[in-house]
């Protein structure tokens, strides 16, 4: 599967121009997320993106030699998808951004997110936060989510965690 990055990550600034424009600087008032009504007992609800695993992989080896001086030859897929979340921090100013697996549903089969492993299939999620109270209470912020979402490509949702 090829996975393809959008348009505003190839022409990525990485370094705001004024501090004044970089959401990480704007006052945190986070950004208004009504939490579902929907709630599994026992498991957790996390609102972000799901992720092609790849696309992680390949925004480290764009960007992690200018943000943070590293060799992407020298590391493994798993720490490039590490890195790349860091990366998308202090890009954003997303301090609670997290790697997080989600239940299958229609969402993540019709984009292609769906990873097949031998005892179970799962949704590999890029998550803002998640229904437990610290996590939602620091959400990001209006300007730091829209940050993100237009690097992702695609809206948000809220997911269910995978329980295997």
């Amino acid at each position: 599967m090829s996975v393809t990055l959008v348009p505003s990550m190839n022409k990525l600034q990485l370094i705001a121009k004024s501090t004044k424009s970089h959401p990480a600087s704007q006052p945190h008032i986070p950004m208004p997320l009504p939490l579902p009504t929907y709630r599994p007992a026992g498991l957790r609800l996390f609102y972000g993106f799901d992720i092609h695993e790849e696309w992680l992989i390949r925004f480290a080896d764009q960007h992690m030699a200018n943000c943070f001086g590293y060799d992407p030859i020298k590391y493994d897929a798993s720490s490039k998808m590490n890195i790349a979340r860091r990366i998308l921090i202090n890009i954003t100013g997303i301090n609670n951004l997290t790697l997080a697996s989600g239940q299958v549903d229609e969402t993540a089969i019709a984009n292609g997110t769906v990873l097949e492993e031998p005892e179970c299939s799962f949704v590999p999620l890029l998550a803002v936060c998640s229904s437990r109270r610290k996590s939602y209470d620091s959400r990001p912020s209006r300007a730091q989510f829209e940050r993100l979402q237009e690097l992702i490509g695609r809206p948000a949702k809220w997911w269910i965690e995978c329980d295997d």
